[in-house]
C-alpha cells in the first residue's frame, strides 16, 4: 500500500506540475519550467492530493469535500510557504496582491481553486487511477516507487545545493557592492563607480547556473531576506542580457 500510495503522490505532483506550467506559460507567453524541483512535478501538489484523498477519500457530499478539502489545502501551503522560508530564508510566493490573503502565503482565490481540483480528484479522478494502480504487480509497484523516489531525492539534493551556492554568490557580490560603494565615496566616482557596478551585475549574471536562472524565472516572488536589491538588479540585468541575445 505504501508504494500505491507514493506513485499516487508522484502522479499528482506530475499533475500540478503540468497545471502551473501551463498556467504560468500562458500567463507570460512563453514556457515556464514552474516546480522548485528540477524535474516536471509539485511535490505540494501531490501531497495536498494524498492528504485529500487519505481524509476524505469516502466523501460523497460535492459541497462538503469542497470546504474540507479546501481548508486542508490552504493549511497545507501555509505551512509549506512557512517552513521554506524558514528553511531557505526566503520567501517563494506572495499573495498579498490578492485579497483575502493570509500573511501573503495563502488566499481565498487559491483556496477555492485547491478544493474545486479536490473535489474533481476524489469524485472522478482518483477512482481511475487508483484502479489502474492495483492492476500493477506489487513487486513492480515498489520497484517503480523505489526508482522515482531516489530520482526526486537526488533532484531535492541538487536543488538544495544549487540555492545554497546561489546564495555565497549573493554575499560575495554584496560584499563587493558594498567595497565599491565605500571607495566612490573616499574618491567622489561615483560616475565611475556605477559603470563598475553595471559590469558586476553583468559578471555576477554570467556565474549564475542554468539550474539557479531556472528557480528565479519559475518563481519571480522569490525574494531572500537578505539582498533582496540585489536580487532586483540581478533580474535586470538577466533581462537585459535576454534582449541582447534576441536582437
Amino acid at each position: 500500500m505504501i508504494a500505491s500510495y507514493f506513485l499516487w503522490f508522484f502522479l499528482y505532483s506530475l499533475f500540478g506540475w503540468t497545471y502551473e506550467t501551463t498556467l504560468c506559460s500562458i500567463t507570460e507567453r512563453k514556457f515556464v519550467n514552474r516546480g522548485f524541483l528540477n524535474g516536471p512535478y509539485c511535490p505540494i501538489y501531490g501531497a495536498g492530493a494524498l492528504l485529500v484523498i487519505v481524509l476524505f477519500g469516502k466523501m460523497t457530499n460535492p459541497f462538503q469535500l469542497f470546504l474540507c478539502s479546501a481548508v486542508v489545502t490552504c493549511v497545507l501551503e501555509y505551512l509549506t510557504s512557512y517552513c521554506m522560508e524558514k528553511l531557505f530564508h526566503a520567501k517563494w510566493w506572495d499573495y498579498s496582491s490578492h485579497r483575502f490573503n493570509l500573511h501573503g502565503r495563502i488566499c481565498l482565490e487559491g483556496g477555492l481553486i485547491f478544493g474545486l481540483l479536490s473535489v474533481l480528484i476524489v469524485l472522478f479522478v482518483h477512482p481511475f487511477v487508483g484502479k489502474m494502480t492495483s492492476l500493477i504487480p506489487t513487486p513492480i509497484r515498489y520497484i517503480l516507487a523505489g526508482v522515482i523516489a531516489v530520482a526526486m531525492l537526488c533532484d531535492l539534493c541538487a536543488t538544495v545545493r544549487a540555492l545554497a551556492d546561489f546564495q555565497k554568490k549573493l554575499d560575495a557580490a554584496a560584499q563587493k557592492i558594498v567595497e565599491k560603494k565605500t571607495a566612490a565615496l573616499e574618491k567622489l566616482q561615483e560616475s565611475e563607480t556605477l559603470q563598475s557596478l553595471r559590469a558586476h551585475y553583468e559578471e555576477l549574471v554570467n556565474k549564475i547556473s542554468r539550474q539557479q536562472h531556472r528557480i528565479l524565472r519559475a518563481f519571480p516572488k522569490y525574494r531572500p531576506h537578505r539582498h533582496g536589491e540585489l536580487l532586483l538588479e540581478l533580474r535586470k540585468a538577466l533581462r537585459k542580457k535576454k534582449k541582447k541575445r534576441e536582437k
